[in-house]
């Protein structure tokens, strides 16, 4: 009497291997485009609570003083890098976040190996 023995070919295993190194791959790629999704997501939000301050700020109306000299707070344009800090000082119970700029009206925000920027003015995310 012969017996059969049971078990898989070497050819179902190399394609039971190639099929889970591709679904492999695929979730690796997904995986990678979400996080980098969820860091862009989340220095928006905290640039948008930046922003919520400088609103605030702006609409007080108040003259700060900045490197010697007293500027009113009037135009978004006019919003510089010392100012903000400024702004922060007065305004807010926390530090101002390290890799925050102003220029021109456009706030930037650098965190997460990611930089997000914000027109003031436009009162829109810039694409980068």
């Amino acid at each position: 009497m012969i017996k059969k023995i049971k078990g898989f070919t070497i050819v179902e295993m190399v394609i039971v291997i190639s099929v889970m190194a591709v679904l492999g791959s695929i979730t690796g790629v997904t995986y990678s485009k979400l996080v980098s999704k969820s860091k862009v997501h989340a220095n928006e939000q905290e640039l948008l609570a930046v922003v919520g301050l400088v609103d605030a700020a702006y609409m007080l109306d108040e003259e700060y003083e900045v490197g010697g000299t007293t500027t009113l707070f009037d135009d978004y344009a006019t919003l510089s890098t010392e100012l903000l800090e400024q702004i922060y000082a007065e305004h807010s119970d926390n530090e101002m976040p390290e890799g925050l700029n102003v220029e021109d009206g456009i706030l930037t925000y650098s965190n997460r190996g990611l930089t997000v920027s914000y027109d003031l003015i436009n009162r829109q995310f810039i694409d980068e």
